[in-house]
């Protein structure tokens, strides 16, 4: 990603005041900035509400335990057990996610076993099966 800088043309021909050259009274003063007050400290950016939320506890129960999990923990058991029973979205998002994951255990070169790879293969299969049944499903009824 370009930084705005490099995305400005450099001024062209030999002026003293126009295109990227303002007056000199206009100009900032040496040692002062465009923007003084700036972000207010202990302001919070997204990622970093995002990640507190996410290292927050909860509550959940697997089985007949409670156990107090991260946010995060909490949300993936919530996917998989509603792509456990089907739910296509959940797979999809699940099945994205271990894409991902895989892609980027092989970038730092973390191998999954051949058991492991043998599952995401034929889980991959069968959410691609149930997509097409419902795709089937949905145009027969158009």
């Amino acid at each position: 990603m370009k930084s705005r800088t490099q995305n400005k043309k450099a001024p062209t021909g030999d002026y003293p005041v126009g295109y990227a050259r303002p007056p000199k009274e206009h100009q900032f003063r040496k040692g002062q900035s465009g923007n003084p007050t700036g972000r207010p400290r202990g302001s919070r950016t997204i990622h970093s509400l995002f990640g507190e939320i996410f290292r927050r506890r909860t509550t959940i129960r697997i089985g007949a335990t409670e156990q107090r999990v991260p946010m995060i923990e909490a949300l993936a058991y919530a996917a998989l057990t509603k792509g456990l029973k089907g739910d296509v979205p959940a797979l999809k998002l699940l099945f994205g996610l271990s894409a991902q994951i895989n892609e980027q255990s092989q970038a730092v070169g973390v191998r999954m076993s051949e058991g492991d790879m043998e599952i995401l293969a034929d889980l991959q299969r069968r959410l691609r099966d149930e997509i097409q049944t419902e795709l089937d499903t949905s145009e027969a009824r158009q």
